[in-house]
């Protein structure tokens, strides 16, 4: 689950997390949708979105877990900014990371991730 601390909204329920070298190269390439749910990147500043099939919105957080950038409805076969500071990203569907659920300067808690060990092309995990 992904909450913001500052305002306890959840933003979005279902957390997976890329820690390995092929889930980390993969991220969302090959995903049909990702709709509720989020990854998260570890000892990250900066994401593609090359062979992708949908907008991303993506947070940059820093150590602390506080959001410090944020790119919405970043389009296929682009490069996000490359954040000064950020430590991890946490990409979702776009429209999942709006201003009214999160801001820069917010501090973000993950809870209850799940690793991916294997994609699916069909779109599931």
């Amino acid at each position: 689950m992904l909450v913001n601390s500052n305002t306890h909204k959840v933003i979005v329920q279902k957390m997976e997390k890329a820690d390995s070298f092929l889930s980390r190269h993969a991220g969302l390439i090959g995903q049909r949708s990702f709709s509720g749910r989020a990854l998260i990147i570890e000892n990250c500043n900066q994401v593609h979105t090359f062979f992708m099939r949908f907008p991303i919105d993506v947070l940059f957080l820093d150590q602390k877990q506080t959001v410090v950038g944020k790119t919405s409805c970043l389009q296929p076969w682009r490069v996000s900014p490359k954040i000064r500071g950020a430590s991890s990203v946490i990409e979702a569907e776009a429209g999942s990371f709006s201003d009214d659920i999160v801001s820069p300067g917010d501090r973000i808690t993950v809870t209850e991730f799940q690793n991916i060990t294997k994609i699916n092309r069909e779109g599931s995990i």
